[in-house]
């Protein structure tokens, strides 16, 4: 890095993405996704779509400072009436966002919600981010795992630059959700 060369950091988290530029409009199904910030974080949302086993980052809208009614004015041209999956650590910001016409919904989060979600981002084949999506491609490239004392890898990533990768895993859990009704044969929502 000091000589301005490239360089990959350690211990990343997924080492399955590249940016590129594609046509964001030739997709037959997107997903959305939100997770909340204010003044410490950004308010993240992401449009995502998947095609072939590949998962395309399409949009972002990564800001601090905006509040709820800013933030559908960015968000509600992109994603018009569709599904929005929402981090639901604020469910008043999801009532809000209903009451602006956006079709906003809790994600269930739980215990292991982070685990599954990154293992449901690694099993692409492939993540491709939009050239445009420029903060999602700098998270990607920064998302870490934890180490112990000793250097070694936890099976636990460190809380930063995970906020649109924290919205991609929200936006996904419809998709998460159908698979596995799939697999138990359950009859998909």
């Amino acid at each position: 890095y000091g000589l301005g060369e490239l360089g990959i950091a350690e211990g990343l988290v997924f080492n399955n993405f590249e940016q590129q530029t594609f046509d964001k409009k030739r997709f037959a199904r997107y997903f959305y996704g939100i997770d909340w910030g204010f003044s410490d974080d950004p308010f993240a949302f992401v449009e995502c779509a998947v095609e072939n086993n590949i998962l395309y980052i399409c949009n972002e809208v990564y800001k601090k400072g905006l509040l709820n009614r800013q933030a559908v004015e960015l968000v509600a041209p992109i994603c018009g009436n569709s599904f929005v999956n929402c981090d639901s650590a604020e469910p008043k910001s999801v009532a809000e966002f209903q009451s602006y016409g956006i079709n906003a919904h809790s994600a269930k989060k739980g215990k292991g919600s982070i685990e599954s979600g990154i293992k449901q981002i690694q099993s692409f084949d492939k993540v491709i981010i939009h050239s445009d999506c420029v903060n999602a491609y700098d998270e990607f490239c920064n998302y870490q795992w934890k180490t112990d004392k000793n250097g070694d890898r936890e099976p636990e990533p460190i809380d930063a630059f995970n906020h649109l990768i924290d919205a991609l895993r929200y936006s996904l859990e419809p998709l998460l959700q159908y698979n596995a009704t799939k697999v138990i044969g359950l009859r998909p929502f």
